[in-house]
């Protein structure tokens, strides 16, 4: 694909540099965040914790190109492993995000900006329909969550 370019080796050359930076930058993320999980959440885990789960991910990797030997057969395994191993987590992703849409719905800021924007809206209504239009609504900061009748509560 490559070839079709107008200075082809160089652009194979940089493409293939690019890429081994991306591998090697993602095992390194990689590396540092199953160390930051495998210490409990420490923000710079030990430099042997990171050593190890990199030789690990490494590991991994070169035994799967050999038990595949070259021919895709132990990344086709994993794939289907992944996908059969993910589909419980995909319910659960959906219950996550039926719950994430039921508390956005309650959310104290939502709720006051609906009831704001309503209180707006029946203001001009009866200004217009009281005074023929020839009035003006000035709109200003609150008093506070202190108000009685606060329809939220004091958070």
């Amino acid at each position: 694909m490559l070839q079709e370019y107008p200075v082809a080796t160089a652009s194979s050359l940089l493409v293939m540099i690019l890429v081994g930076i991306f591998f090697v930058s993602g095992a390194d993320a990689a590396s540092i965040v199953m160390g930051t999980l495998s210490q409990k959440g420490s923000l710079e885990p030990t430099r042997w914790v990171v050593i190890f789960w990199g030789v690990v991910t490494g590991g991994v990797a070169a035994i799967m190109l050999l038990v595949g030997s070259g021919q895709g057969d132990a990344l086709t395994g994993l794939q289907n492993l992944t996908i059969l191993a993910a589909a419980p987590f995909v319910i659960v992703m959906i219950f996550m995000c039926v719950a994430l849409m039921r508390d956005l719905r309650h959310d104290p800021l939502i709720v006051r900006g609906e009831m704001g924007s309503e209180a707006v809206e029946l203001a001009v209504i009866e200004g217009h329909k009281k005074y023929d239009g020839e009035f003006e609504l000035r709109v200003g900061p609150g008093r506070g969550p202190d108000i009685e009748g606060d329809p939220i509560g004091k958070h």
